[in-house]
């Protein structure tokens, strides 16, 4: 990894009191939410909440996980 992202990471961990092992840098918000949203073992039941009005590219991941039922 190149160093200036250990340093943003390491930054991003003092930020919030973690550790940089636990920050994901990602492209944009959107590649980060599908990516959350597809790396959560999901069990029946569990429930997303979401605002109609989401950004699409911020919505539609949520909403794709309903075709996995």
């Amino acid at each position: 990894m190149d160093g200036r992202l250990r340093g943003l990471r390491a930054a991003a961990a003092r930020l919030i009191s973690a550790d940089p092992a636990e920050i994901a840098l990602v492209k944009n918000t959107s590649e980060g939410i599908a990516t959350v949203a597809m790396g959560i073992d999901w069990k029946p039941g569990d429930k997303v909440v979401a605002f109609v009005e989401e950004f699409p590219a911020n919505y539609f991941p949520w909403k794709r996980l309903e075709a996995r039922r």
